[in-house]
């Protein structure tokens, strides 16, 4: 089994590589995005009232700033627990309202704009690492600062910076107001979302015990499941720092639906029958019905299944009513440096900001058209490797670019400047949060005709449509100097960066082989796997050869969480502890999983001993799935540096 397993994986990487245009394919690819609805209407009444209100009123350019503002809230707000958005918007969108004081450099010679924006460009590279509203907050103050120095006009830059913030304000209301009735909505959301994912799984893995499935589908179905879970708990966490009763209250609620919900996800990966799989993912997706075709009442997996249907129907507060305050204060309890910590990469991408910073600004030496400003910006938006490929983000800005600016020129030019326009405003803003989960080129597509029309109140009288065509040219030159200065000019190994990232989770793995009753070792093990998983996929989709590196990383990531699977699996037929005799070959076998392929090479693989057949089976399935990897190792001059 294991042999196939290689030999397919080793064949699908041969295959990625000798097919040169792949990446473009993944590059162009559309993901999966669901409708926020409520997402949705704050952006298009945030966005659009302000401007309809501005011309009533006579006041379209103090108008435009509070739209502005409301625009950078709304992209910076993710997906996720509603009460844990609202702290990064707010962060993030006040951050980026500095960024209007940089305006008042422009007395300065060119000369040294270019050199503080360069150092406050590097600054802003090495916050990024500290967490996503410092990472947000410093592309929004960049942004905020392109446009202060490139349109003078628009001092005292005090005033736009408040009205900034008054559309951070207006937009924060209606979120606060929407997050106080749909904060359960968003609870069961989260919860249905696990359930859902849990039967897939379920689906997955019957079709694969009758024949008809692939061990791809149900890895794929796996991922998804272990990310749901952490989701979940995140959200428990998250309600156990809270201070108030409700908050305590919900982190016991939702602790003691994750319980079942672990249980369920290992009978899932544990359960033999095909057909009680099928079961499973029925009686998942109806928990509210029984199934009459469900297996067995003594069945372990029906069991699991059972517990998790009566929780959500009746839950219960005492179940495991400790558990979310002990992980919060470990939470709590961690060394603030390793929370703080940034990334080894982070001084390099913080000196390409600064390279591709310092040149945008200096195009103003040569560039003398009014919206200059454009350049700076969107290498702001375009070097942040943090939020993806730097490559993908550029080509895809560019391409997204040219449709929006066509859209937003056809837009300035059949509609007269009055409050009117503040439909196609709302219309454009509330397909953001769509776009932004569909494709960075959409999103593109989206923002471009909608920053157009905005700043458009720039400029007395009728619209421009020149903007469109300048928006092009810019976005090209910023493209341009982001993909020159900022990617092809370094070396595109990311070797190093993997490496780091796939010894952490070597070592979370060897903890869950250790202890693998704690749900705690399971999902820290999952996690650091699936963010390997996030560094890959946007590598996947640039050209030679940072995608083939990519790709040979893939399998042996997937060989890791297949050990983790494996691991799993034993921990159904354990209990609520392992046999004594058990956990001393568990650390043995764990302590092999940690060490570097060059030590197992020299040492003897750990001894099974007398244990159980699940334990067997375990010991058996962990040793070639380590042969497995180092054999890719070996195959693989890319992957020779891991560990």
């Amino acid at each position: 089994m294991a042999e196939a397993v290689y030999e397919r994986e080793r064949g699908r990487t041969a295959a990625d590589q000798a097919q040169p245009g792949r990446w473009l394919r993944r590059l162009a690819a559309m993901h999966d995005a669901r409708w926020d609805a409520g997402h949705s209407i704050r952006a298009a009444i945030t966005i659009g009232l302000p401007w309809v209100i501005g011309f009533a009123t006579d006041h379209v350019l103090s108008a435009m700033w509070v739209s502005f503002g409301a625009l950078m809230a709304s992209s910076a707000e993710r997906a996720g627990d509603i009460r844990g958005r609202l702290p990064v918007v707010v962060g993030a969108t006040a951050i980026g309202a500095a960024g209007f004081l940089a305006g008042y450099l422009d007395g300065l010679p060119l000369a040294a704009i270019v050199v503080i924006m360069a150092a406050l460009g590097a600054a802003a590279g090495l916050l990024s690492g500290f967490g996503a509203i410092l990472s947000l907050g410093t592309m929004q103050a960049l942004l905020t600062a392109s446009i202060a120095i490139g349109i003078s006009g628009i001092a005292p830059f005090w005033q736009p910076a408040l009205f900034y913030l008054a559309g951070l304000a207006f937009y924060a209301v209606l979120f606060l107001i929407e997050a106080a009735f749909a904060g359960e909505r968003s609870r069961k959301a989260i919860v249905a979302g696990l359930v859902s994912a849990l039967a897939e799984l379920a689906a997955r893995r019957a079709e694969l015990l009758a024949g008809g499935g692939s061990g791809e589908a149900v890895e794929a179905a796996r991922r998804v499941a272990t990310a749901r879970l952490d989701d979940l708990g995140t959200a428990m966490l998250r309600a156990a720092r809270s201070r108030t009763g409700r908050g305590s209250a919900e982190a016991d609620h939702l602790a003691a639906v994750l319980a079942p919900c672990d249980a369920a996800f290992l009978s899932i990966m544990a359960a033999p029958e095909a057909a009680h799989l099928s079961a499973a993912a029925q009686r998942l997706h109806a928990p509210s019905e029984h199934d009459a075709g469900a297996p067995p009442r003594d069945d372990a997996l029906f069991v699991a299944i059972e517990r998790l249907a009566a929780q959500l129907a009746n839950p219960s507060e005492a179940d495991e009513r400790g558990a979310s305050r002990s992980r919060a204060d470990r939470a709590r309890s961690a060394p603030l440096a390793d929370r703080l910590r940034p990334s080894p990469t982070a001084a390099a991408d913080a000196a390409k900001l600064a390279l591709c910073l310092g040149l945008a600004y200096a195009v103003r030496f040569v560039d003398g058209a009014e919206h200059w400003f454009w350049v700076p910006l969107t290498v702001s938006l375009l070097m942040k490797p943090d939020l993806g490929s730097v490559f993908a983000r550029a080509a895809l800005r560019i391409a997204g670019t040219v449709v929006g600016a066509a859209i937003g020129a056809l837009i300035l030019a059949v509609m007269p400047k009055t409050g009117w326009v503040g439909l196609p405003i709302a219309v454009l803003a509330a397909l953001i949060p769509w776009a932004m989960q569909k494709s960075y080129a959409l999103q593109a597509v989206v923002l471009t005709p909608l920053v157009l029309i905005l700043v458009s109140a720039l400029t007395p009288g009728p619209f421009n449509i020149d903007y469109g065509t300048q928006r092009i040219i810019d976005t090209a030159i910023g493209g341009a100097i982001v993909l020159v200065f900022g990617y092809f000019l370094w070396p595109k190994s990311s070797a190093d960066v993997l490496t780091r990232l796939f010894e952490s989770a070597k070592l979370q793995i060897a903890a869950y082989v250790v202890e693998p009753t704690l749900p705690d070792r399971r999902r820290a093990a999952y996690r650091d796997l699936a963010a390997i998983r996030r560094r890959l996929d946007p590598l996947l989709a640039e050209p030679p050869p940072a995608s083939d590196e990519a790709a040979s990383w893939v399998p042996l990531v997937a060989a890791a969480e297949r050990i983790c699977d494996h691991v799993s699996v034993y921990a159904t037929s354990t209990g609520a502890s392992v046999p004594s005799g058990e956990a001393r070959a568990l650390s043995a076998l764990g302590a092999y999983v940690a060490a570097t392929p060059a030590a197992r090479a020299i040492i003897a693989p750990p001894a099974a001993g007398a244990g159980s057949p699940a334990f067997s089976a375990l010991h058996a399935a962990v040793l070639a799935e380590l042969h497995h990897m180092d054999r890719l190792r070996a195959e693989t001059p890319g992957l020779m540096a891991s560990s």
